[in-house]
This record gives C-alpha cells, structure tokens and sequence, in this order.
C-alpha cells in the first residue's frame, strides 16, 4: 500500500487502482465469455438482426464502422404479436442533425416494445448514444418514447 501527500491530503492508492483495474478487467472477460441471449428479460425469443442465432460475441464493436457485430431483435413471431409504435426505419440524431436509417427487423422490434434498446447507433458520429439523443425522422417524437 503507497500513501501519498498531495495538496496537503493523505491519499492511499496503489492497491485500490490495482484491485480496480483487475476487476473491471474479470468483468470484460466474463461479459465477453458468457453466451449470447436467446430470450429478453421478459422471457421473449430473440435472434440477430437478419435472423438466426447472435454469436456469442455479438457485442464487439467494429474499428472501422463502429457498429456491433450483430443486434438483438425479436423473432418475427414476437413481432407478429403487435406494435405499440408506427414502424419507423430512420431517426435523426440532435447533435450531429445527421439521419440514420435501420433495418425492417430493428424497426420492426423498436415498434413492438420502443424500451427495448436504451441506445441508439450514430452513422455519421460512428457511435452508440443514449436514446434521447434521437428523435424519429421527420418528428419531434423521442425514440424510445
């Protein structure tokens, strides 16, 4: 254990920094290692977007695109069952003003429970943002709302 003086505080670190950063590290690799979802949270079949089975690393983030490797959606058997939405394919962005458009299936499954993604995917910024930051095309209407 390391005590430092710095601007007239006693501070303690060394083993706190290190255990911190072997934990984060445990809770990447866990997160990484465990199996893709079949079902949500609220016991709902889910596939990849495009269909079939999310690979087990669905979550890793292209470099060069920034976008995940595969997305959750329904299954069309859960997305028969209703939309409590209009289906829409774009949403704009409010930081940037740029409009990103999406897949029939994340649509479709956007449609049918509009809290089932808490962020939304920038093309222009090529990166994930929380919902709020989007509003559908054309609307005022936050998505997710």
């Amino acid at each position: 254990m390391k005590w430092t003086k710095q601007a007239g505080l006693t501070r303690r670190f060394a083993v706190a920094g290190a255990m911190g950063a072997m934990v984060a590290g445990f809770g990447r690799r866990a997160m990484a290692e465990q199996p893709a979802p079949t079902t949500d949270r609220q016991g709902r079949k889910v596939e990849a977007s495009g269909g079939g089975k999310l690979p087990d690393d669905y979550r890793k983030i292209d470099p060069d695109t920034g976008e995940q490797k595969a997305y959750v959606v329904l299954t069309p058997e859960e997305r028969a069952k209703g939309f409590v939405r209009p289906v829409r394919t774009a949403y704009t962005h409010l930081r940037c003003g740029y409009t990103t458009s999406m897949s029939k299936d994340i649509a479709e499954t956007f449609a049918a429970d509009p809290k089932f993604y808490s962020t939304g995917y920038c093309s222009h910024c090529r990166t994930f943002f929380p919902l709020t930051e989007f509003v559908w095309a054309g609307t005022n209407d936050v998505v997710g709302s």
